[in-house]
């Protein structure tokens, strides 16, 4: 159909009968290109040089650009989780966010409010992943009249908060637009012992808080206290008492005992026998009865037990491929970045804790050095392939996880070498596309640093789109060049007037490309893909006019005019 249309709309202009050819590359622009071309040929090892020079000073700047995996939603609603100490009963978990809630309420601009206990809500949205917390969690969702006051309402929230809830661990958020799984930061620490675990996870906690963090937690959470009955061994075998039956009936008095299932509809409801409130109220172990198969009687539990002891003990321990690790959590506050939160605090956790690459077998070690010599198979956990060994601590390594991980993932994904089909059944060729394609990173990183946009999953999707954009740009020039060789025509003027006759269709591409990105720069979402496209687009086509015949001619040696 573009053949017809363009026969039906485009006329040509009826030709002067003066005796001389008509030019289409008579323009003031092609003019003004053709001049620049000539001069950056005759000057091409200048030109090279002037094109690197701006390539690093650009890549310097690409350092000062923020980064982020996923941008926020423009959600009207934001969340916080509240995490009280660990075996906090449910009931005090309630009233506690009933406080919140009520000052919640009176937030100018907060239009509703809504709670889950012992859980997060359920999955209504992709991105957000239901925390099952037990009884000390709890979540609750906020729902405002305008998602732009959300960002200036979250600090004084959060402050507010802090001082309400003092014995509460306060987490507020909003809505991401991509994985919105724990804390954005987390460091998961691996190793056989609990209790060097839980203290290498609390100088990690405190520097993640002095670097700026907010809801700072681990997965064990805190140890709960437990009161254990100490077993008179001597009385407990004469009356034929075993420590499971003193552990079954402590659990039916207190926690209760299954009996049954009542259904009701399609609901199966279970059926708990268990002492009643005013029993259980009065904690009196040594009162309970229990049955002595040898008496053939109840007697007092107080008969089997010497005493009570109370201790503290692991409520919930995680393993990773079957290794104790420890998972830290943490986000940063608002109007602070992940990424700047993690450059803060990364280095002086690692060296805290010791971090030692070189004894990781599988890395690079020095040689003549067994990086298993010494250990023994228990104390060598299977590590994943970014977990780091600890100095000095066999059977210990951590990694970093949460944002950092799932960015380097993408991205290690999306920068893998480009292949391009061998075209033009040559080795040059080809390298003029690849040493060009570079060229879009000075674009893109004063895009982004003009704009304030960060570097993330999005603007990683449009550098890769916009390669391949470059990559065709080259190749349509470098063709060009080849067929009008093959013509006949002299080689310095080939590569002239094949980039005056590409010129326009190249141009036109980017033209139309940056022009259709615009209606995205209001997206919260498509923002940073835009501004990418848009400025490497917009630099490197410039530069490709410039650069491809430039470096065709050094490569293939061709010399200036005489």
């Amino acid at each position: 159909t573009t053949p017809l249309v363009g026969v039906l709309m485009l006329k040509p202009k009826p030709k002067k009968d003066d005796g001389k050819a008509d030019d289409p590359y008579a323009g003031k622009a092609y003019q003004l290109y053709k001049r620049a071309l000539e001069a950056s040929l005759k000057f091409r090892y200048v030109t090279v040089a002037v094109v690197v020079g701006i390539f690093v000073i650009s890549m310097i700047a690409f350092g000062s650009v923020k980064q982020m995996f996923f941008p926020n939603s423009t959600r009207p609603q934001f969340y916080m989780e509240v995490y009280l100490p660990s075996g906090t009963h449910i009931r005090d978990t309630e009233s506690t966010l009933a406080r919140a809630e009520e000052y919640l309420m009176g937030v100018e601009g907060v239009t509703d409010v809504a709670t889950a206990l012992g859980g997060g809500d359920l999955r209504f949205l992709l991105t957000y992943t239901p925390v099952d917390g037990g009884s000390a969690y709890g979540a609750i969702f906020v729902s405002v009249d305008d998602w732009t006051k959300i960002d200036g309402m979250i600090p004084e929230v959060t402050a507010t908060l802090d001082t309400l809830l003092p014995m509460a661990t306060v987490n507020v958020k909003k809505f991401m637009l991509g994985p919105g799984e724990g804390g954005r930061i987390q460091l998961r620490i691996s190793g056989p012992d609990r209790t060097v675990l839980r203290e290498m996870a609390t100088r990690s906690k405190n520097t993640l808080r002095e670097a700026g963090g907010q809801g700072i937690r681990d997965e064990w959470r805190e140890k709960e206290k437990v009161i254990r009955p100490q077993l008179a061994e001597a009385q407990a075998r004469r009356l034929g008492i075993d420590r499971p039956d003193v552990a079954n009936v402590i659990e039916a008095a207190y926690a209760g005992t299954q009996t049954g299932v009542y259904r009701e509809r399609d609901e199966l409801l279970a059926i708990v026998a268990r002492a009643p409130d005013y029993e259980r109220e009065d904690f009196n172990l040594s009162e309970l009865q229990i049955w002595a198969p040898a008496a053939q009687r109840m007697v007092p539990l107080g008969q089997v037990m010497t005493g009570t002891k109370t201790v503290y003990e692991d409520a919930t321990i995680f393993r990773r491929n079957r290794v104790t690790t420890i998972k830290i959590h943490a986000d940063p506050r608002a109007g602070d970045l992940a990424s700047q939160l993690f450059a803060r605090s990364k280095a002086e956790i690692e060296v805290d804790l010791g971090v030692d690459v070189d004894t990781y077998f599988g890395r690079s070690s020095p040689e003549g050095v067994d990086p298993l010599e010494g250990h023994t198979a228990t104390t060598i956990p299977v590590l994943d392939a970014d977990q780091i060994p600890l100095k000095d601590m066999p059977g210990y390594s951590m990694a970093w996880g949460g944002e950092a991980e799932d960015s380097s993932r993408a991205q290690a994904a999306g920068l893998m070498i480009l292949m391009v089909i061998l075209l033009f059944n040559a080795v040059r060729q080809p390298l003029i596309i690849f040493l060009t394609v570079p060229l879009a990173v000075i674009g893109v990183a004063w895009g982004l640093l003009l704009s304030g946009q960060p570097f993330g999953f999005m603007a990683l999707l449009g550098f890769l789109s916009l390669t391949g954009m470059l990559i065709k740009n080259s190749i349509v020039l470098i063709e060009e060049i080849d067929g009008q060789i093959e013509s006949g025509k002299e080689r310095f003027a080939a590569v002239v007037d094949s980039g005056v006759a590409r010129m326009r269709p190249v141009s036109m591409a980017a033209a139309t490309t940056i022009l259709g990105m615009l209606p995205l720069l209001t997206d919260a979402f498509f923002v940073a893909m835009a501004v990418t496209v848009m400025g490497g687009l917009l630099v490197a086509t410039v530069l490709t006019l410039i650069v491809v015949p430039t470096l065709y001619v050094i490569l293939f040696r061709i010399p200036n005019p005489g």
